[in-house]
């Protein structure tokens, strides 16, 4: 995932849909800034995600790219 052109300080929480938000954030950024993570995050069972922007005011554009998943059989 990346962060681009953000207007203040924050951080992006990526978890399975449908559930609370970890405590823990998957990214952090700075105004300006342009940051990438690598970040393994189960879907829910819809295979939806749920992004939490933790930015006080503003706006951050999110980049999320999927380059490889798991399967259960």
């Amino acid at each position: 995932m990346t962060v681009t052109q953000p207007t203040g300080l924050g951080h992006l929480r990526l978890f399975p849909a449908d559930t609370a938000p970890p405590l823990t954030s998957s990214l952090n950024y700075g105004p300006g800034q342009t940051r990438a993570n690598n970040v393994v995050v189960p879907l829910n069972g819809l295979g939806r995600l749920g992004v939490f922007v933790g930015q006080g005011a503003g706006s951050v554009h999110v980049i999320i790219d999927t380059s490889g998943y798991f399967q259960q059989e």
